[in-house]
């Protein structure tokens, strides 16, 4: 049996063709069933697919048939031709298949190193396979011990530590600057996709005094309602500046929308109190010249930015200790792998020499019949036990020449002096 990855990532497959490629955890369980159901070439088979990466490991006998037969199969369930499938995708076998995913688990294979969220989607790909019993033997303990590579890299070294996103750099911030302010107020600005982010990630560093504002006010009151947060109206904003002690601005406005004199004003009411602005947004929200106010403190997108620079270089500096934990992990499950393919000898090799043992037993403890049961047992133990030893080495060099891949040459041999195959 060998392990087959086909893969389209953001290394090889433009983000169009990964959109239509794209499965969520329901309709990959689907696909999956299909696949196995319909292609006699796999055994097993799981679906990892995320917005980067949309990757099939299976198991087959047949590495170039199983390849042309899932890529057909793909070409037709997603309407694709499969010449584009072909041109972007990328493969990888047995140990290399084994690697790319503990890569993968631990972030290493991640558009942001050490992303965390990928050993989550790793382990529910594993969990809809395991529910169409799409998974089996094999990819189940390949699978696991990707996941436990990737928890070990993430627990062992900083490979996941200092965020490099954007909107949690801008909420850790506020964070850090109002550490010792008791039950701060942060005023949200934007009821997009980044303001939702930049509220949970204060709700998760216990801050909850929050109020979310947008010219659309509707949205910022649905928002706040999902979130379970406030929301005021539009025109309230100078009221809500003047008694927060931060304001994150994330709006998709082509322009900035706080001024100087505006602020100037707020600081004024606030009697110059210190205020924290951060501004995630790209066009930039708030007025460069604000920060020259007296106890205004703004941080903007590049500002932001060199921290994430710094944080990533920190991550990258794990690289080579997630790699010797990868090799290491990798190791094992080969070897594990490699074991399976004398399994069958061996099983073999000890069902005949039992056999023969069993049936001599029969013959002498029928001539033995003075004897007491507990005799009899002793003595059945007393050569099962040279069985055990007897095999010991045998079954031990044959694992070992598995891993060392010769296992075919060594297998046959003990197949042709024992009569193996005749059995």
């Amino acid at each position: 049996m060998n392990i087959l990855l086909i893969g389209f990532n953001y290394h090889h497959t433009p983000v169009d063709i990964r959109e239509q490629l794209f499965v969520d955890d329901t309709q990959a369980a689907a696909l999956l069933a299909e696949l196995i159901y319909q292609l006699d070439t796999l055994h097993e088979a799981v679906i990892v697919s995320t917005c980067n990466r949309v990757e099939l490991y299976c198991v087959t006998e047949s590495v170039f048939r199983a390849e042309a037969e899932i890529l057909a199969y793909l070409s037709e369930w997603f309407d694709i031709s499969s010449e584009l499938l072909h041109t972007h995708r990328f493969m990888r076998h047995d140990r290399d298949a084994i690697n790319h995913l503990m890569n993968v688990s631990s972030g290493l294979d991640s558009m942001i190193l050490g992303e965390p969220q990928i050993l989550g989607q790793v382990s529910r790909a594993l969990e809809s396979a395991q529910k169409v019993s799409a998974s089996g033997k094999i990819l189940n303990r390949v699978f696991t011990d990707a996941l436990h590579t990737g928890k070990r890299a993430r627990t062992e070294t900083s490979i996941s530590e200092q965020s490099t996103s954007v909107s949690h750099v801008a909420v850790l911030k506020v964070v850090e600057s109002l550490a010792e302010v008791d039950n701060p107020r942060v005023v949200v600005v934007g009821a997009g996709e980044m303001a939702k982010i930049c509220v949970r990630a204060l709700i998760h560093h216990d801050i909850t005094n929050i109020c979310i504002m947008n010219r659309t006010s509707e949205r910022s009151r649905i928002l706040a309602a999902e979130l379970g947060v406030m929301s005021h109206q539009w025109h309230q904003l100078w009221d809500e500046l003047a008694i927060a002690d931060a304001v994150i601005t994330a709006t998709g406005a082509p322009h900035t929308i706080l001024h100087y004199p505006d602020i100037q004003a707020v600081m004024q009411d606030r009697d110059h109190r210190a205020l924290l602005m951060v501004d995630v947004a790209v066009p930039r929200d708030i007025e460069p010249t604000i920060d020259a106010l007296h106890g205004v403190n703004v941080f903007d997108i590049d500002d932001l930015q060199q921290v994430i620079d710094g944080n990533l270089a920190q991550r990258q500096t794990c690289i080579p200790q997630v790699h010797s934990i990868i090799e290491l992990e990798l190791d094992k499950c080969t070897a594990w792998l490699a074991g399976l393919k004398v399994v069958p000898v061996i099983r073999g090799l000890r069902e005949k020499v039992m056999a023969v043992v069993e049936e001599e037993l029969v013959t002498v403890l029928n001539r033995l019949d003075h004897l007491s049961v507990e005799d009899h047992e002793a003595i059945e133990k007393f050569a099962h036990r040279i069985v055990n030893k007897v095999l010991h080495d045998p079954t031990t060099n044959l694992r070992e020449h598995a891993i060392q891949d010769d296992s075919e040459n060594y297998s046959q041999v003990v197949r042709d002096l024992f009569a193996l195959d005749n059995l």
